[in-house]
């Protein structure tokens, strides 16, 4: 994953956790998290980021409501998206 990190630990940027990334590298963005709570849109929107990409194998069947622009994907097209950040760096 790209590294947005702020002052929170390699462990919780994953799951773009409130005050865990940089907003600086955020703003603008589009970010890739790993669905741990929900809310990670809102945090991402919070620090000036334009979308969340959620990854999560449980929720797929079902529609989602989001509090800023935000999809759910399964872990396969999580990989593809995530080697297309770090081609592109």
């Amino acid at each position: 994953m790209k590294d947005l990190l702020g002052n929170g630990s390699k462990l919780h940027h994953r799951f773009c956790a409130d005050g865990s990334l940089d907003p600086k590298k955020v703003k603008g963005k589009l970010v890739l998290c790993e669905l741990e709570v929900w809310g990670a849109d809102s945090v991402v929107k919070g620090i000036g980021g334009k979308g969340t990409i959620l990854e999560s194998e449980q929720y797929l069947d079902a529609a989602q409501i989001f509090m800023a622009p935000a999809t759910v994907v399964n872990a396969t097209v999580s990989d593809t998206v995530n080697n297309y950040i770090h081609s592109t760096r």
